[in-house]
């Protein structure tokens, strides 16, 4: 952001990590394109516990089908790994993960990771927008995780995932 600003740009927007920005030029626009990417080539080369330039990994716990979700352990156990690499987790909770699970399920998840809980589908295209890496069951986050280009792992349980598969990387 305050990058954008030196350059004269103006903030219309913020997605999570990203940010739209309006300029009165392409030299500008350019301009403020090349320090940023400097900015981040310095911060890339800092030690780890000091880098401020983290991948996003985006996790979505439900599905429609209880056939298609993997164990919420096992995605705490996830979390939690990632979490003890360094790692910048968050998590999108949807209206049935809040309806069928414990509250004490929720706040563990709260314990090693960021917990969003997007009420809209621009919310939610928002937060996957924002994402490095997408990790999900077979269900509609990860389809538009994959059709809107963001790396997609996706936990396929008793399905051909080849002709199920999201689209994208």
């Amino acid at each position: 952001r305050r990058l954008s600003l030196e350059h004269e740009g103006s903030v219309l927007k913020t997605t999570g990590d990203g940010l739209l920005v309006k300029f009165s030029s392409a030299v500008q626009a350019v301009a403020c394109a090349l320090a940023m990417q400097r900015q981040f080539a310095a911060e890339a080369k800092e030690p780890l516990a000091t880098n401020k330039l983290q991948h996003r990994i985006v996790i979505h716990l439900g599905a429609g089908k209880e056939a298609n979700r993997w164990p919420a352990a096992r995605f705490l156990e996830l979390v939690k790994s990632f979490r003890d690499a360094g790692r910048n987790v968050r998590i999108l909770l949807g209206e049935a993960e809040l309806e069928r699970w414990p509250a004490s399920l929720v706040a563990d998840f709260e314990k090693f990771a960021e917990v969003a809980r997007p009420q809209t589908l621009l919310a939610l295209l928002d937060e996957l927008a924002a994402a490095n890496l997408y990790i999900g069951n077979h269900s509609g986050p990860g389809h538009l995780a994959g059709i809107i280009g963001v790396p997609t792992l996706a936990l396929f349980g008793p399905m051909e995932p080849v002709r199920c598969k999201p689209l994208g990387p």
